[in-house]
């Protein structure tokens, strides 16, 4: 919440846009992880939730760090 602040006071559009993306893909995948509680899931479904949720992180934040 403090980024989308201080995105807002710099008036960084750009910025507002990755996290917005990124916060986004992260409750999705959030919302995968739950629906999936106390259910068998193969290796891919995981990996695929761990795309949506940590890879989907670093990868706003490397984005984040260029713009």
């Amino acid at each position: 919440m403090q980024s989308f602040q201080m995105a807002l006071e710099e008036r960084n559009f750009r910025i507002l846009d990755v996290l917005i993306d990124l916060t986004q893909k992260m409750v999705e995948g959030e919302l995968l992880q739950l629906a999936k509680i106390g259910r068998m899931t193969s290796p891919r479904r995981c990996a695929a939730t761990g795309a949506y949720k940590t890879a989907c992180l670093f990868s706003g934040c490397a984005r984040l760090g260029a713009v």
